[in-house]
């Protein structure tokens, strides 16, 4: 159960949001490339984003670190979506 959070939050990039494109990507290798993507992308960000955050000491004793790293995960999320809306889910 370590990664399945992780594998739970890229899984909707690497398999859902190619069926939404205009021309999705096809072939017998898609699905593979498609698992292995969301799989490696979940190993890396538990490793090297989620465990670091959450071991983290600096952040377990100063509240304005956290509501800034609050404050940047919330832009990110926000400025990935209309990226993903605007730039790769449009259709003419």
């Amino acid at each position: 159960g370590d990664i399945s959070y992780s594998l739970y939050l890229w899984h909707f990039l690497w398999l859902m949001l190619p069926g939404q494109m205009e021309f999705p990507p096809e072939g017998f290798w898609v699905k593979p490339v498609l698992i292995l993507g969301a799989f490696a992308c979940a190993i890396a960000s538990y490793h090297f984003m989620e465990n670091p955050i959450r071991h983290s000491k600096k952040l377990t004793r100063d509240g304005f670190a956290t509501g800034l790293l609050l404050a940047i995960c919330l832009a990110i999320s926000f400025d990935s979506t209309l990226i993903v809306e605007n730039l790769w889910l449009s259709r003419p």
